[in-house]
Parts: C-alpha cells; structure tokens; sequence
C-alpha cells in the first residue's frame, strides 16, 4: 500500500490517497498498483470516477500496464469499484475538452 501516491504528466498531475498492490505482472515487477480515493459521499459520484481514471492513466505510465480497477471508499464504510474499461472511454473525452 502506497499512502499519497503522487502523479504528474504533462499539464496533469494529483494524489491519489492510495495505491494498493495487486499481484498483477507490470513493469515494476511481479506486482502492480490500483488506484483508492477515499470520499464522504454515499455513492461514487461522476467526477470521481474521472478523477480515477486519470489518476490511472498516469499510474500506466508509470507501471507499464493499466490497471483493471479504481476503487472509492465511501463515507458509509462501503468501498464502490469501478471497472475502469467501463468508463475510460468518457472520461478520456471529458478530459480532451477541460
């Protein structure tokens, strides 16, 4: 687990409030990362799941390898994850017009 897990890329950058370790091969070795934001709401809410996106588009670039998932802990405990092929393809079209 990687507390803060900074990220910057050209004009975009963030802290990711987590990076958990999978046992998924990248080029850092027999292991990779996914993304873990934590957030008061209730429910995963629309910008979040961009702000998980990008955040694991830069974290590709890094490992190698993209990651299949993004996870939110939410302020009821609950933890929503998201499949990030589900949403890349917005959320990389939002992020081409801001």
């Amino acid at each position: 687990m990687v507390f803060q897990g900074a990220f910057l890329s050209g004009n975009w950058g963030g802290w990711s409030d987590f990076l958990e370790r999978v046992e998924t091969p990248s080029n850092l070795g027999p292991f990779s990362y996914e993304v873990a934001d934590t957030k008061l709401k209730r429910r995963p809410h629309p910008k979040h799941v961009l702000q998980l996106v990008l955040y694991s588009d830069l974290l590709t670039e890094i490992q190698g390898r993209a990651p299949e998932f993004a996870h939110v802990e939410l302020g009821t405990g609950e933890r929503a994850t998201l499949r990030l092929a589900d949403y890349a393809h917005y959320a990389r079209e939002v992020v081409r017009f801001v």
